[in-house]
């Protein structure tokens, strides 16, 4: 018999390693709700490790910017899981999805940075307010603000990131796709400031890409008109990308 397990109403800091760790075995119904997880966490406030997990929901959590300097603090860190909702929760730092499938992430503000990569799949990501910034990242990796991408040779596929409103401060790649297939970034909202090299860039180095770009607005503040999202295309090893 499976029992759910909820994670409510609490406050996680100080701690020497992750504020929440699960891991080990097959979970399913996990709710992790209403929890403030502090700045002194030493690296990830969240960590899904070691383990599958079904049905999992974040909701209405406060995660704090991670004070300390090392490059695996994380708001929080998706793996192996499947079915996974994350709505109405502040938060201040990065997010990794590694092999996860099924996700709804939408109605959070912050958001410091997010990446997926793996086996990551049926990926949508909107309704969000991001506040893409280097200096909230612990020590700053040489991460775009989004990055998609492929690795051990595995890649992500049907990644969705629209209606969002993206703030970017000091970042040189606005987004990033590294073999990362049927990708759709539609009707966001970005407001860069000068630092952006690149706003969208795309890379085939060991599959075909097909990308769907449509609807997006960039601009320098709220009040400034807008332009369209601008896309570098890389082409290596024979391999193509179609943007539709």
């Amino acid at each position: 018999m499976w029992v759910k397990l909820s994670i409510t109403n609490s406050r996680f800091d100080s701690s020497a390693r992750n504020g929440v760790t699960l891991g080990y075995g097959t979970s399913r119904d996990i709710e992790v709700s209403g929890n403030f997880f502090g700045p002194d966490i030493d690296t990830q406030q969240i960590d899904l490790e070691h383990g599958s997990f079904t049905n999992l929901v974040i909701r209405d959590n406060v995660f704090s910017k991670i004070l300390g300097d090392d490059r695996d603090e994380l708001a929080f860190v998706i793996s192996s899981a499947d079915q996974v909702q994350i709505y109405n929760n502040i938060i201040d730092g990065p997010v990794l999805f590694r092999d996860a499938s099924n996700v709804d992430m939408r109605d959070n503000v912050g958001i410091s940075q997010l990446t997926v990569d793996l086996n990551s799949f049926d990926i949508l990501v909107r309704d969000n307010e991001f506040d893409l910034d280097i200096n909230n990242w612990g020590t700053p990796r040489r991460f775009a603000g989004i990055y998609l991408r492929s690795l051990l040779g595995v890649s992500p596929n049907r990644v969705t990131i629209k209606d969002n409103v993206i703030h970017s401060a000091n970042n040189s790649t606005l987004i990033r796709v590294i073999d990362a297939n049927n990708v759709t970034i539609e009707n966001n909202s970005f407001v860069i400031d000068d630092n952006v090299a690149d706003m969208l860039w795309i890379t085939a180095r060991a599959i075909d890409i097909h990308a769907f770009v449509n609807g997006n607005s960039v601009s320098t503040s709220a009040d400034s008109p807008g332009s369209s999202l601008t896309t570098r295309i890389q082409e290596t090893r024979g391999n193509q990308i179609v943007v539709h």
